[in-house]
């Protein structure tokens, strides 16, 4: 099973955070402002779901406010 479709299995029933993780395998970095502008919602729906993908391994604190998705930057560089 592809890494895609392994983390929307485990975030299904999240709407606005799936949205969210598809951007992310177009770019792995993110902060919550960006994430409020590529998803359209408001700044704590944005961190609601950057909070549920640090949970699920998805995104991890980079530099100060960016985050990155390293599981699918691995990905993206192979």
């Amino acid at each position: 099973m592809d890494l895609r479709e392994r983390f929307r299995r485990r975030l299904r029933g999240r709407a606005r955070t799936l949205d969210l993780l598809d951007c992310l395998f177009q770019n792995p970095y993110t902060t919550v402002a960006r994430a409020e502008k590529l998803v359209k919602v408001s700044n704590p729906t944005a961190r609601s779901a950057i909070t549920a993908l640090q949970s699920e391994g998805v995104l991890g604190r980079a530099w100060g406010r960016l985050y990155l998705a390293r599981p699918i930057l691995r990905i993206l560089e192979e």
